[in-house]
């Protein structure tokens, strides 16, 4: 098994920054809800939501590999 000192900080960082990510797209989908969407607003939540779904299981995925190699 891995050390932590062998751990990748970049990768955790960028897992942690698409969960981080999850906040501003809830944000703008309730303000949507509320207030009907205007252009821009569906326009920053689909970049959002279509950067960081994929990014975040592409992380996972990799991670995951990891535990299973590791084991």
């Amino acid at each position: 098994m891995k050390s932590a000192s062998n751990r990748l900080h970049h990768l955790d960082a960028l897992r942690a920054l698409t969960m981080v990510l999850i906040l501003p797209a809830h944000a703008l989908a309730l303000i949507g809800l509320q207030s009907g969407w205007n252009d821009m607003e569906k326009a920053t939540f689909w970049t959002i939501h279509v950067f960081r779904l994929p990014l975040f299981f592409l992380i996972a995925g990799f991670f995951g590999a990891l535990l299973l190699d590791a084991r």
